[in-house]
């Protein structure tokens, strides 16, 4: 266990932190080839919670989920298990997508229907990969027409994995590289 040794302490830093994600991209699971460095793999280079680079299965990309202002969070449960020593991390992205359509719903019915892998940009510019290992499932997809007019018309959606380990960094030139190129 010389590897789980604490080696350095945390620094609360400026007052300079703000909630929420600006973006998101979701791509399936099974159109993922790999994330480097591997996590665990036996010869690669240590996992310092940095994602380097993604492939693809050929013509498979991330397409970029658009949301509204203050619509998308994602938090990290740490499940603990002190009678097997087992650790597991759960992730769970939230968003909401605004307006009733068939392209939404046709969107959803996919979404609901496959392991997700969701990238994620927080409002501090950080950009996370949630389900790299074993993808996220949609749990929920509620459709809501509202009440009022100024109610939410439109979808709330929840996404839930469990890992073997936190979510990690995505570097800043990864995204691109994962995109579906514009037409």
């Amino acid at each position: 266990m010389t590897n789980c040794l604490i080696t350095y302490g945390y620094t609360k830093g400026c007052r300079d932190n703000i909630g929420g994600i600006k973006k998101l991209y979701l791509a399936n699971l099974s159109n993922i080839d790999s994330a480097s460095p591997v996590l665990c793999a036996v010869g690669t280079p240590i996992d310092e919670g940095t994602v380097d680079s993604i492939t693809m299965v050929a013509s498979k990309y991330f397409w970029e989920i658009e949301l509204t202002k203050d619509n998308g969070n994602f938090e990290v449960t740490v499940n603990i298990n002190p009678e097997t020593g087992n650790v597991t991390y759960v992730p769970t992205m939230n968003f909401t997508l605004p307006k009733m359509d068939v392209n939404t719903r046709n969107l959803l019915n996919n979404i609901t229907r496959e392991d997700i892998v969701a990238i994620a940009e927080d409002n501090l510019g950080n950009t996370w990969i949630l389900g790299e290992e074993y993808g996220l499932v949609a749990t929920t997809a509620t459709a809501s027409s509202g009440k009022a007019k100024a109610d939410l018309n439109g979808w709330t959606v929840a996404l839930v994995g469990e890992e073997r380990f936190e979510p990690r960094y995505v570097a800043d030139d990864v995204i691109d590289s994962v995109l579906q190129p514009e037409v």
